[in-house]
């Protein structure tokens, strides 16, 4: 699989490092997530709507130079009851510095904690430490349970139990980490990208000189997302919005299929995806840890792809 070769297996961002052990371990137990300060319960959200009104300057709360009102409408349906916001119940007036809110009251009162949080954290930034494995079927046996969710299995555990129980389960197939920890400011996002693209002719358009090529792109390999925020008044918790997506060419059926028409050939490439999206609460020295079924049918001895997770703040 030619794009995890730069990735190594990562096992060192969570500390799983050093000679392996022969004493039995425990199994992992989940250690269960601390409460999402800006959740809501499906009471809350079936409350009468109301509508406030706050007076907001974007340069209090947002670190980035082309800031927008678009960015903060984003930021609070990304971590107060996503998707469940009306078309027009959050919009920001900027001539007036005002964004205008119409949701339930639970709802509403989660929206001003998060820009709180935000205004309190414009100045901070996140560090997150992420980990990806490639694993076999008995690689999770030491694990008690991961909880379904994501796109796959995921589910929140102690640091330095994690750690024991992967190295116990990997041993010598711990080889490295991402170069550096992502670093993003609070309330943004960060990215790591490992990709490779393919050009293919997905059709043609006439012109008065003829038949005119479009030529599209096509991409495969991994792309992570990560973006936080503080857990509220909470010290050392974090709510995270975490995207990952593995793609990968089919092969070693041709990647493209050429079909030929009148006015030239049209090639029409394939692909597997899978993905691994969620929001997650994390405690001090809690890790999530999730798994999904690896997309490349080729890796028959490892088909489940592992990622993990750890928010720390920047120093």
């Amino acid at each position: 699989m030619r794009f995890f070769a730069p990735l190594a297996l990562i096992l060192s961002c969570v500390g799983c490092a050093g000679p392996g052990v022969s004493t039995p371990l425990p199994r992992a137990r989940v250690s269960p997530p601390p409460p999402n300060a800006f959740a809501l319960s499906a009471e809350e959200l079936k409350a009468e709507p109301e509508e406030i009104r706050l007076g907001v300057a974007l340069e209090d709360l947002l670190a980035d130079p082309f800031r927008s009102g678009d960015q903060l409408v984003e930021l609070v349906k990304t971590f107060v009851t996503p998707g469940a916001w009306k078309s027009d119940a959050l919009t920001f007036d900027l001539p007036r510095s005002v964004l205008k809110a119409r949701h339930s009251p639970r709802a509403l009162a989660a929206t001003d904690l998060l820009l709180k949080t935000q205004h309190q954290n414009r100045d901070r930034q996140i560090q997150a430490a992420v980990s990806l494995f490639s694993l076999g079927t008995e690689d999770l046996r030491l694990f008690e349970n991961i909880p379904p969710g994501a796109g796959g299995l995921a589910g929140t555990f102690g640091h330095s139990a994690l750690r024991e129980t992967l190295f116990r389960a990997l041993g010598a197939r711990a080889r490295g980490c991402l170069p550096s920890p992502l670093r993003f400011a609070h309330g943004h996002s960060a990215s790591f990208r490992n990709m490779s693209q393919m050009a293919f002719i997905s059709g043609w358009v006439e012109t008065e000189a003829g038949p005119d090529p479009l030529v599209d792109v096509i991409t495969d390999g991994v792309q992570l997302v990560v973006r936080a925020v503080a857990n509220g008044n909470r010290p050392g918790e974090f709510v995270a919005d975490v995207s990952a997506e593995v793609a990968v060419m089919l092969e070693p059926m041709p990647q493209v299929l050429s079909l030929n028409l009148g006015a030239g050939p049209v090639e029409l490439p394939g692909k597997v995806t899978a993905r691994f999206q969620g929001k997650f609460t994390l405690g001090p020295e809690q890790v999530l840890f999730g798994i999904v079924r690896n997309p490349d049918f080729r890796h028959r001895k490892q088909p489940i792809l592992g990622i993990a997770l750890k928010l720390d703040w920047a120093p």
